[in-house]
């Protein structure tokens, strides 16, 4: 997916983890109305190339890269589903992705889960944290594994969230 600090992402929405040995994007998440998920593009997915284009000894910039491109844009996958190998043609599109996520674990506990840090993300935070204040949630799991970075204004006005007010950050 392609993503700037505004929020805007373009891709055919999916998260991935890339395998520097083999060359393949597993495909961990399809995001919830993105073309990936209309063309039943499934978690453990393998994609073994892009129009093509293999990616062994290569990076994973370089397959998020070439999945990348202009809206309405065709790009053609060829993916590995336990011993299928099936072609899969997508559309790529504005995804409807959040960076922050939040729910609600059990009475005392929630989880926070940022994505990625960019304009949207300090009051998405801000708003999960109201949340907690106001429904009696004692604990607070913040995960931020997977997380694809960003800005670093936004991840200095995220950590003031969670700082005491006066506290000098340092870089």
């Amino acid at each position: 997916m392609q993503t700037d600090l505004s929020g805007k992402v373009i891709g055919i929405g999916v998260e991935i983890k890339f395998d520097d040995h083999t060359g393949y994007g597993q495909i961990l998440k399809a995001i919830p109305g993105s073309s990936a998920e209309k063309a039943g593009l499934r978690t453990d997915d393998q994609i073994l190339s892009v129009d093509g284009r293999k990616f062994k000894g290569q990076r994973l910039i370089d397959l998020v890269n070439t999945i990348r491109g202009e809206v309405g844009k065709k790009v053609e996958l060829r993916v590995l589903r336990e011993d299928k190998i099936l072609t899969v043609s997508l559309r790529r599109e504005v995804i409807p992705w959040t960076p922050v996520e939040f729910e609600k674990i059990d009475e005392s506990t929630a989880l926070l889960r940022i994505g990625f840090f960019n304009e949207l993300t300090p009051k998405l935070v801000e708003d999960s944290l109201k949340k907690v204040n106001s429904s009696g949630i004692k604990k607070l799991v913040v995960d931020v594994r997977n997380n694809d970075g960003g800005g670093f204004r936004q991840v200095v006005k995220v950590t003031e969230l969670f700082l005491p007010e006066k506290l000098v950050i340092a870089s």
